[in-house]
């Protein structure tokens, strides 16, 4: 190939059936899998003036074979050529060693190609060549969105059909990727030098596979094997040939699946690793050292609701966690709990700890919903995630809250940019990376106390980009995967091209906050009368993080070593607060009477809005955790604790109604009705959710009105995928508490209203006309524009019942998954395949369960609950029909291999 001077572009576009590897100047370009999708790549910064080598290594796997290839150059006067597949190629059915190298000369052997006519013959077609070809599906690295100053390059784009779809990553000890396919094979990526292109690919034939995590330390390749065998794997070169003969599998795990075990990171206090896990893995019994005090539990004061999709029903406490241990595997220990699905974990400059969790976005405009955030793992925190409704506000004492609020997302990868050749400012950042929405997102984080806040801004965006894990590499730059799900795959770089700043200004002061809290922290997991003493000095602390080091300190601590001094021993408030608190966490149900006892003596009526809601607090756990007073007891504290009903703080108001509900306070209905024309929609749910649980006090007057609200929040009210399954079992169980006569006048008001208006996007399904094919379909991709007509595109998704099953823009919802994002993680022909072929990929958060009975009869449908022997099953498609089933009728259950959704359109 000849290229002239002055180039303003230069792509590459190919396509084989059925495979090929292409070399430029003997660099690899790609490797490509699949004919249907054609290949364009951008090879200007590969191209000087002069003379150039183009190798093609293409391989048929039956049926007909053919090769394309285009060079498109463009000069710096708009000036177009195109140099083609056609005369002046050679080939040979051989495959001579170094053929692919820039001087390689073709001798005997070599002849001339068989041309089988121009783009368009038959049986291929045009591959849209003369119509803008659509590109390899990893978007390209010049259309992604970064601040000024940065470049992204796509290095690769994987090759679905042979390599599947890369999750996860690491650099090992020679600066190379080792990558995973989330269903499959090890991956290892020679990279290279910025601003070039070619990399090269190859398969690590080991047993341990389908990692969601990765680190390469102590001369070994850990490998997190999240799959139906789940792991952990240490992989060695033992003899210097640069393959693993050594592969250990270390330790198994019980659980796995899109919230099964993920990311690992090496610890810095050296010969520690760290490992997190997602709330579907049980927490291993081989944790036996624990920062966490081992008196985990429920803590719900009234009756949750599991979730009616049936996502984690059953998944008790401690929920997600991390845990460190020695690179040999051994001495576990769990240093915190209660995430839900967090992916990954990263350590800043001075040794704190940080995740980016996601809570239940089926959940959102419910009350107990959290964004997503970036969580501060300390030593021995539990971050309140429980099944269904029963997750624990951020401001509960013995939790903790977030750094940062990150809003809808679903966290992935997440790396601090400390190593990384960047600016000051975006060296500090902590990025964290949304798979829903294909966002690396850079956080801000400043000392606050012991602790953080911080501010975030988006870093790198693209669409489609479902970004899946990330880190720095050795030569300053970011690099980053595409993929998850079987979507297409890629290997990204993120590059400053500017002058570095020489910003020479101290970094902030270390709070002395923080250095007391690690001072604490020391102390966790030990037991020892000065630890008492240590605990009790700070337990009343004004940081919220120290207090909840020294409480955690104390809780190591047998109970009947300070109960006394909890009971009668201090006399600040707040500090006595904290410390009953671990007294009825820690100790028998038998304090808990001397609790209340104590709590009486308090004043704390006018206290300001944090210490109330530590009070409020303990008063919950000390019903949850020593049992329920007597009817006298409960009737002097709702009527004392009514004294202060509203009080001035929104979080104060909500516990104490949630305590005078639990309390069976006379006046809590007539005193929270007010409350369903509140501020916002969560809070309005918020007060009706706990007024599901009062059986006396109402009026009839009062219950028409109730019932009226909940109605008409049915009918006018969107949330998540679970939100209106969840406001019907609402009503249902406030129905079960109704008397004869109420209720029938409850349904005889509902049915003389209007009728419940479904939702356009609800009514009359489109006929069935046929069942639609990639093949006829892919080839209109191509015309696709920005044009396209979206209203008629919202009418065709109402008419075909997507909405019946998936929310969009805040419309429909059912038990598929949300769609409003998906142009940030799908290309255009994945979101096709996964319309037509929607059982080629069932994500493990969507699939239904079918059962095998001892009658020989089978059910598929998803798991609503399971408990005391009995399971609950929503019949597939809808879950129209629920089925109670013992589980002892249960022969054989297994994840069902078809999707809910239906096949070809």
């Amino acid at each position: 190939v000849s290229v002239p001077a002055g180039l303003d572009s230069a792509e590459l576009y190919a396509a084989c059936d059925n495979d090929m590897t292409v070399w430029l100047d003997g660099k690899r370009l790609f490797t490509h899998g699949e004919w249907t999708q054609p290949v364009l790549t951008n090879v200007k910064s590969a191209l000087g003036e002069g003379e150039h080598r183009l190798a093609i290594r293409a391989r048929n796997s039956g049926g007909p074979a053919g090769l394309y290839v285009e060079l498109r150059l463009r000069d710096a006067d708009g000036v177009e050529s195109v140099l083609g597949s056609g005369a002046g190629w050679v080939c040979t059915d051989a495959e001579p060693d170094g053929f692919e190298a820039a001087d390689y000369t073709p001798g005997d052997g070599w002849r001339e190609p068989i041309f089988l006519g121009p783009m368009g013959t038959s049986p291929w077609g045009s591959l849209g060549a003369g119509q803008g070809p659509p590109r390899e599906g990893a978007t390209p690295g010049d259309e992604l969105e970064l601040p000024d100053g940065f470049e992204a390059e796509l290095l690769y784009s994987v090759p679905k059909a042979s390599q599947g779809s890369w999750v996860s990553m690491t650099f090992d000890g020679q600066g190379r990727i080792i990558a995973s396919d989330q269903y499959g094979s090890l991956y290892r990526v020679s990279l290279p030098a910025v601003g070039e292109l070619g990399v090269e690919v190859e398969s690590l034939e080991v047993e341990a596979a389908s990692a969601q995590g990765m680190l390469w330390a102590y001369d070994s390749l850990y490998v997190v094997e999240n799959s139906g065998n789940s792991g952990l794997w240490r992989l060695r070169d033992l003899d210097g040939d640069d393959q693993f003969e050594s592969v250990e599998r270390m330790v198994d795990f019980q659980g796995s699946g899109e919230h099964g075990p993920h990311a690992i990171l090496e610890g810095p206090e050296g010969d520690w690793l760290y490992l997190i896990a997602g709330n579907h893995v049980e927490l291993p019994d081989y944790v036996e050292e624990s920062r966490v005090p081992r008196v985990w539990a429920e803590d719900l004061l009234l009756e949750r609701r599991p979730d009616p999709n049936g996502h984690a029903t059953g998944r008790m406490a401690p929920g997600g966690w991390v845990a460190r241990f020695r690179p040999d595997g051994t001495e576990w220990e769990l240093i915190a709990c209660g995430l839900r699905n967090a992916y990954d974990i990263a350590f800043n400059p001075v040794g704190d700890l940080f995740t980016f969790d996601a809570d239940m976005e089926w959940d959102i405009g419910l009350p107990w919903y959290r964004p997503t955030r970036v969580n501060h793992l300390v030593s021995g925190a539990d971050f309140g995630w429980r099944y269904g409704s029963g997750k624990w506000p951020a401001y509960f004492a013995d939790s903790l809250p977030a750094s940062v609020d990150i809003g809808l997302s679903s966290p992935t990868g997440i790396v601090f940019g400390t190593r990384a050749r960047f600016p000051r400012r975006w060296q500090d950042a902590l990025y964290v990376q949304d798979w829903s929405y294909g966002t690396i997102y850079a956080v801000h984080l400043e000392p606050d106390g012991a602790s953080y806040t911080g501010s975030f801004e988006p870093f790198v965006v693209g669409r489609p980009l479902p970004v899946t894990d990330m880190d720095v590499g050795p030569d300053g730059a970011m690099y980053f995967t595409v993929g998850g799900r079987r979507t297409q795959s890629g290997l990204y770089r993120v590059s400053w091209t500017g002058e570095l700043d020489t910003d020479e200004s101290e970094r902030p002061v270390e709070p002395s906050e923080r250095r007391v809290r690690e001072l604490l922290e020391v102390l966790h997991g030990h037991e020892h009368p000065r630890v008492i003493d240590a605990a009790f000095r700070y337990l009343g602390h004004e940081d919220r993080f120290v207090r909840h080091a020294a409480r955690t300190a104390l809780e190591h601590q047998d109970a009947d070593s300070f109960a006394d001094r909890a009971l009668h021993g201090e006399d600040e408030e707040r500090a006595v607060v904290n410390a009953l608190i671990a007294l009825v966490r820690t100790g028998p149900e038998s304090v808990g009477a001397q609790v209340l006892e104590r709590i009486e003596r308090m004043q704390y009526e006018g206290w300001e809005a944090e210490p109330l809601l530590e009070l409020l607090r303990l008063y919950q756990l000390s019903f949850t955790r020593t049992g329920r007073p007597a009817a006298g007891v409960r009737a002097r504290l709702g009527a004392r604790l009514a004294g202060l009903y509203p009080p001035p703080d929104p979080r104060a108001n909500k516990e104490l109604c949630r305590l005078l509900v639990y309390l069976e306070e006379p006046g809590v209905v007539a005193a929270t009705l007010p409350y369903l024309d509140h501020d916002t929609p969560e809070e309005r749910l918020y007060y009706a959710w706990q007024l599901r649980h009062v059986a006396r006090g109402w009026t009839r007057a009062q219950s028409l009105e109730y019932f009226a609200w909940i109605d008409g929040a049915l009918a006018e009210l969107r949330g998540g995928h679970s939100f209106g399954k969840y406001l019907q079992g609402m009503r249902e169980d406030a129905l079960a508490l109704l008397d004869a006569e109420t209720l029938a006048a409850v349904e005889e008001a509902r049915a003389n209203s209007a009728a419940e208006a479904r939702p356009a996007s609800m009514r009359e399904p489109r006929p069935f006309v046929r069942a639609w094919t990639m093949a006829e379909l892919e080839p209109l991709l191509e015309g696709l524009t920005a044009e396209r007509d979206l209203a008629r595109g919202r009418e065709l998704y109402a008419a075909t019942s997507c909405f019946d099953c998936h929310r969009f823009a805040g419309e429909g919802g059912g038990p598929g998954m949300d769609l409003t994002g998906a142009g940030g993680r799908f290309s255009g022909r994945d979101l096709l395949e996964a319309l037509l072929e929607p059982s080629a990929t069932i994500s493990d958060q969507y699939q239904d369960t079918a059962i095998v009975l001892a009658d020989d009869s089978f059910l598929v449908g998803r798991i609503e609950s399971e408990d005391e022997g009995w399971l609950v099953l929503n019949e597939a498609p809808h879950g129209e029909r629920s089925h109670e089933i013992a589980l002892e009728d249960i022969v054989e259950r297994a994840p069902h291999p078809v999707s809910r959704m239906p096949a070809g359109l």
